[in-house]
């Protein structure tokens, strides 16, 4: 079959055969116009490459998937929130927790839950490590003292995952503290400690004053001795003849 040379470059050369169909030769010193026979084709494994870069693709694009996958699948019940658990001391304090009750964020919600939370680091802690740590700073800062109460509730994901993780942080609380404090959930009964109130001491009554006792003779006024000195009748001293008895 004879060709036609079109284009002529270093490397190959362009060439029309006599079937119409334009191929890539060697290029043998051809110039263009050249009319050549039993030229040397030159076939690039131009489609193989695409088929190539198109399997290379679809791999990177399945490992990209797996990868995120992979990552997702951890990331998501590790890291991203699930639910809260509030705790309520006299500090008022709300942690967000992942799915596998780790902490991931922690909010005072009144001016002693701010307060508690000054300086504490809940790195790598799950939820009934935070509620002893809570508990524990409590008490060292005087916001629990002894027969108080420590109300745990958690809201969020799925009604096994909230019971599941409130009777866990009850259990642990009530192992530590429960004979200090009163660990309970926000359904239970108030726990009231009455104070007991001191009766009143009775006042004395009054010792009575013993009467005097008194040393002279009992007088009575009968005239008794004033009629023996005063008496009217003077028989017997104003006699005219002076006796006693006349």
């Amino acid at each position: 079959m004879k060709y036609l040379i079109l284009e002529s470059h270093a490397a190959y050369c362009i060439a029309l055969g006599e079937d119409g169909r334009c191929i890539k030769c060697a290029n043998m010193r051809y110039e263009v116009g050249d009319r050549v026979e039993d030229v040397i084709e030159l076939k690039l494994p131009e489609r193989r490459d695409n088929r190539r870069i198109v399997r290379m693709a679809s791999l990177c694009a399945g490992l990209a998937a797996c990868l995120c996958i992979a990552f997702f699948g951890w990331y998501q019940p590790n890291y991203a929130a699930y639910g809260t658990m509030r705790m309520s001391i006299n500090p008022d304090v709300e942690l967000t927790l992942s799915r596998t009750e780790r902490i991931l964020d922690a909010e005072g919600l009144n001016a002693d839950g701010v307060a508690l939370l000054e300086g504490m680091d809940f790195s790598g802690m799950d939820a009934q490590e935070a509620a002893d740590a809570l508990v524990a700073q409590s008490i060292a800062g005087g916001y629990l003292s002894e027969g108080g109460q420590v109300t745990v509730s958690v809201d969020g994901g799925s009604e096994d995952w909230r019971r599941e993780t409130e009777g866990d942080t009850l259990e642990t609380l009530e192992e530590r503290y429960g004979t200090f404090a009163i660990i309970r959930t926000p359904d239970d009964p108030i726990v009231t400690i009455p104070v007991p109130t001191p009766s009143p001491t009775p006042t004395p009554a009054p010792t009575p004053l013993p009467s005097p006792v008194s040393t002279s003779p009992p007088y009575t006024d009968d005239d008794d001795w004033d009629d023996d000195w005063d008496d009217d009748d003077d028989d017997d001293w104003d006699d005219d003849d002076g006796d006693w008895d006349d």
